[in-house]
């Protein structure tokens, strides 16, 4: 038996990188409108998951293979030591010109942390070898969620 595990709403997967250079940092990446993990065996996970504070994936202890996901939305957030011409220069490569992280590296930015993360209620489908996905209307509430979310993400509140 095999799972699908998917937030019930849209928006609430996404992946973030965090790099530094000197005193400086910043956080990019990418907030999926849909993103779901299959896994071989049972989520252990879920026990201790809560919904309103979300998971790394990195943090499950199970292997898990991204399945899927749809329509992202870019974001950059920076330090506040980080002058305005280099937000720019970054911002712009990062939302116009950007193909993969390996860039920042090439401009000196070390990566500290890449990780994909879920957050809000979880759908999880039993499955057998093929994969079955169910669509979900997104919950009113969801925008207040991803808020709260992305202000802890932002400070540093999710490494």
């Amino acid at each position: 038996m095999s799972y699908l595990i998917s937030p019930k709403n849209d928006f609430c997967y996404l992946d973030r990188a965090i790099f530094q250079k000197n005193q400086e940092s910043f956080r990019c990446g990418v907030i999926w409108k849909k993103g779901s993990i299959h896994m071989d065996n049972e989520p252990r996970f879920l026990e201790l998951y809560d919904p309103n504070i979300g998971i790394a994936l990195s943090k499950i202890g199970q292997k898990y293979s991204i399945e899927e996901y749809l329509e992202g939305e870019r974001f950059i957030y920076f330090s506040n030591s980080m002058g305005a011409e280099e937000r720019g220069r970054l911002a712009d490569i990062y939302l116009n010109d950007f193909d993969s992280y390996e860039i920042f590296n090439e401009l000196g930015w070390h990566e500290l942390n890449n990780d994909n993360f879920m957050f809000g209620e979880l759908e999880v489908i039993k499955t057998g070898n093929d994969l079955i996905i169910t669509p979900v209307a997104p919950s009113p509430s969801l925008f207040i969620a991803l808020k709260r979310f992305i202000g802890r993400f932002a400070t540093g509140g999710l490494l």
